[in-house]
C-alpha cells in the first residue's frame, strides 16, 4: 500500500499594525483554501510587519518546512524594490528550491 505524502507549502503574509483581525483572518484563508485545492499541505504562515523583510528568514522557513510551494498574495505586496525582488526571488526558487505562487487577493485590502 503507498501513502501519498502531500506537497508542502508555506505561506508568507506582510502585515500593517492596523489591519483588523478580521482582514487577517480572510487572508489566511485565502491562503488554506488556495492549497486545499492544489493539494499542497500548508504547514505555516510567516507573518512579517509590513514595514520589514527579511529575506533570510523566508528562505528559513521554507527549508525548516521542506516545503516545495511559497505562497504570497502578490510578490508585488511583498516588496517592489528590485534588489529586495531578485534576492527574495533567488532565496525561494534557487536556494530553497520552491515554487512561487502567487495567490491574489480578489477585493481584500492591502498587504
Amino acid at each position: 500500500m503507498s501513502t501519498y505524502a502531500r506537497p508542502k507549502a508555506v505561506a508568507y503574509l506582510r502585515i500593517h499594525p492596523e489591519d483588523a483581525d478580521g482582514l487577517i483572518a480572510m487572508q489566511e484563508k485565502l491562503f488554506v483554501e488556495y492549497a486545499e485545492k492544489r493539494g499542497f499541505d500548508l504547514c505555516h504562515i510567516e507573518f512579517e510587519p509590513e514595514d520589514s523583510i527579511n529575506v533570510r528568514r523566508i528562505g528559513e522557513v521554507i527549508e525548516e518546512h521542506h516545503a516545495q510551494h511559497f505562497l504570497v498574495l502578490s510578490m508585488e505586496k511583498v516588496t517592489t524594490h528590485p534588489a529586495i525582488a531578485s534576492s527574495l526571488d533567488q532565496a525561494i526558487t534557487f536556494c530553497s528550491g520552491a515554487e512561487i505562487h502567487e495567490i491574489g487577493t480578489g477585493s481584500l485590502g492591502s498587504c
